[in-house]
């Protein structure tokens, strides 16, 4: 029976030696691993290591500036943001920054001019996640009508005088087809509202028509 008792030990020890060890020797377990300083992604992190310190945990220190409102005293957009994040700015405290694109474009996306953007620059090399067609344009509102009068000269012949108003309302639309029907808008002059660098990025009031009031008058003998 001795040798039967120590076959049980043995088997023993061994499950408990092998469940004791989650990871191969010599192997960091899974989630330990300390990220590099360039595959830090999170806002967080990046800003309580290298931003906080002069700027404070609420981005108010600095005179003029307010990171958490979307003030500053000379960045003028996104990509002055981006510029004054990567490159500093010389002859002030303000240091050259040592990131990478995607790690500037989450600083940039958090202190964006405006606070409510939906969009920002990509750098080179960042990977962008701005997904086809999901930027909107403005609601249609739309209101067309007519008066009409016909004039009966005998059983058969008539004549109709009638007045059209088209966006009777006079509502600025700035579409890129057309309000009354559905049509490709054929042109090659609207496209800067959907660059981002452009000055016309999402500004569909300086690429499109307006779609202002038409007034038609039509006369019609019916016979």
């Amino acid at each position: 029976m001795k040798p039967l008792r120590y076959v049980c030990l043995t088997s023993a020890l061994g499950i408990s030696l092998l469940s004791g060890c989650a990871s191969p020797p010599g192997q960091p377990r899974k989630g330990s691993e300390v990220p590099a300083p360039n595959e830090v992604l999170e806002f967080g992190t990046l800003y309580g290591e290298n931003c906080a310190g002069c700027h404070g945990p609420d981005g108010d220190l600095v005179s003029g500036v307010n990171l958490a409102s979307g003030k500053f005293r000379r960045a003028q957009g996104d990509n002055d943001l981006r510029g004054i994040v990567q490159k500093g700015i010389p002859g002030t405290p303000m240091p050259l920054g040592n990131y990478t694109a995607d790690q500037a474009g989450v600083i940039v996306a958090y202190l964006a001019q405006n606070p409510n953007a939906q969009y920002i620059v990509a750098g080179l090399g960042a990977l962008a996640n701005g997904g086809r067609q999901t930027m909107p344009l403005g609601r249609i509102n739309n209101v067309d009508t007519q008066i009409k009068k016909a004039f009966r000269f005998t059983e058969t012949i008539k004549l109709e005088i009638a007045a059209q108003f088209f966006n009777v309302l006079n509502h600025p639309q700035y579409t890129a087809g057309y309000t009354n029907y559905v049509q490709f808008h054929n042109s090659n002059t609207t496209r800067a509202n959907l660059i981002p660098n452009d000055p016309a990025f999402n500004r569909p009031d300086l690429e499109y028509s307006s779609n202002s009031r038409i007034t038609q008058l039509t006369a019609r003998i019916q016979f």
